[in-house]
């Protein structure tokens, strides 16, 4: 038990067999925790006892049984076969993390992905690992309980892109579960699966730990009929832990606006809602690796043009990323007699579909336009160096990490005059064109295109504004993150 638990009385006799020696101990420490009292120790002891962290309404049981019966029936309760086969009943060792942050990488650790959010777990624990006291965690099959990483998953999130033999901190052989006492934890992904999420929640709410939450967006709640009906879903179980948060730190001072009327929103259930701060992106230039990129092979490949003036587009496809509008717009430029080459970068889902049809056409059409959707880092990033320009005219971001990377390059960016996106893009180097249905975006896209093809002084121009843009790289971002969990640490 920990520091404060009354002991527990040692209630063995040598005549005693295993197995009533276990349920009078269980009874000891019940009891010892009754007497005590706080939700934080009865959330310990069903972790403990289950090796799983605990849901709420297990929390919330075992307390009523204590107040009407005392240990013996919370015991009882913990000993009811019922629940067992429920259990995880893992024969992995657990460790009681108490002054770690313990950084919740499910995703990240188990996907070679690399979207906005895995990029920010990765980048932020690149610079923890080696100096802060962080404690990297996946999660049981069955996303029961947090536990420590296998050499595979720490490559993925600590490792990603490093070429040494040894990291610091890297994993022991087996892995252990992770019960976060009293401790902070942060939530650096989007996570939809219910059972992990819900105990996210009860652990914000009884296990005495704080749960601090990058906050990206809230799309799928206000523009739910950009996403996927399952996004939509499993988003809404994301948000029912997120009320129960310390705090978020959101992305952009735009995502932080829309989190903090979802936390004033949580006063119509009696809560208080997580505090909302901001902590703004970086807007850093990938590295780039020697050597030629796989679009700047043979100029003669139809599918490659190589010389050509590069239009890139990156971003998930998905419907608010607008890459029908910008399909659209190269189609209208083609037609006008303008030579460019159109390169997408970004994964498929199943809200794909119209944009590779669209490309579809327009290869048999023989235009030069390629959708690349396993491009790692290094190819981004000589995409970046590559293009002319790139465009983003999404409907709706968290933050818009593809302009603050084109500007970061050097590469002027046509992007959406709104929110995130134009949030990112203050202090020059881009285009902001209107994007909304009614209000002539498909025009205004493709004229913004057109003159960043064709004039070369506004090139030239935005370049320059590109040069002197304010710095802020990963470092900024990690360190400020930090200080967002431990204020007055820097």
């Amino acid at each position: 038990m920990p520091p404060g638990t009354p002991a527990v009385p040692d209630p063995r006799s040598a005549d005693d067999d295993p197995v009533a020696e276990a349920a009078r101990l269980l009874e000891a420490a019940t009891d010892a925790v009754q007497r005590t009292g706080g939700n934080d120790r009865l959330w310990l002891l069903l972790a403990v006892t289950f090796g799983e962290l605990p849901l709420a309404e297990d929390v919330l049981r075992l307390r009523r049984r204590l107040e009407l019966d005392g240990g013996v029936a919370g015991s009882r309760f913990l000993l009811d076969p019922a629940r067992w086969p429920a259990a995880g009943l893992s024969a992995a060792p657990a460790e009681l993390a108490r002054t770690q942050v313990v950084v919740d990488t499910g995703h990240t650790a188990r996907w070679s992905v690399t979207t906005g959010i895995q990029r920010v777990v990765r980048e932020v624990l690149r610079r923890w690992v080696p100096d802060r006291d962080v404690l990297p965690v996946g999660w049981t099959e069955g996303q029961a309980c947090t536990r420590t990483l296998t050499a595979e998953e720490w490559a993925r999130v600590a490792r990603w892109g490093d070429a040494r033999d040894e990291a610091p901190g890297a994993p022991e052989p087996t892995t252990r579960l992770v019960l976060p006492w009293h401790t902070t934890v942060l939530l650096a992904e989007v996570p939809g699966e219910q059972e992990r999420v819900e105990r996210l929640a009860c652990l914000a709410r009884f296990s005495g730990s704080r749960l601090v939450v990058v906050g990206y967006d809230v799309i799928p709640v206000t523009n739910a009929d950009a996403v996927g009906p399952g996004l939509a879903m499993s988003f809404s179980h994301y948000l029912a832990a997120l009320k129960h948060a310390d705090r978020v730190v959101a992305i952009s001072r735009t995502s932080a606006a829309e989190f903090t009327g979802y936390s004033r929103a949580l006063s119509a259930q009696g809560l208080r809602g997580p505090e909302i701060v901001s902590c703004v992106l970086p807007a850093e230039a990938l590295r780039v690796s020697a050597g030629p990129g796989p679009h700047d092979a043979d100029p003669q490949d139809p599918d490659d043009p190589g010389p050509l003036p590069l239009v890139l587009c990156v971003g998930s496809i998905e419907p608010r990323k607008n890459h029908l509008s910008v399909l659209h717009a190269a189609e209208v430029l083609w037609r006008e007699g303008l030579v460019f080459r159109v390169l997408l970068l970004g994964k498929t889902s199943a809200l794909s579909r119209p944009v590779q049809d669209r490309l579809a056409e327009l290869r048999r059409a023989g235009r030069p336009v390629e959708l690349r959707t396993d491009a790692d880092d290094a190819e981004l990033a000589r995409a970046y160096r590559d293009a002319r320009l790139s465009v983003f005219v999404s409907t709706h971001e968290g933050f818009g990490l593809p302009v603050a990377e084109s500007l970061a390059s050097g590469t002027p960016v046509v992007t959406s005059a709104h929110g995130s996106t134009a949030e990112a893009a203050a202090g020059g180097g881009a285009l902001l064109v209107p994007v909304r249905t009614g209000t002539g975006a498909d025009g205004a896209i493709t004229d913004a295109v057109r003159r960043l093809l064709t004039d070369d002084e506004l090139h030239a121009e935005l370049v320059g504004q590109c040069a002197v843009r304010p710095a802020r790289t990963w470092d900024d971002y990690a360190r400020e993150l930090w200080h967002h969990l431990h204020p007055g640490d820097a």
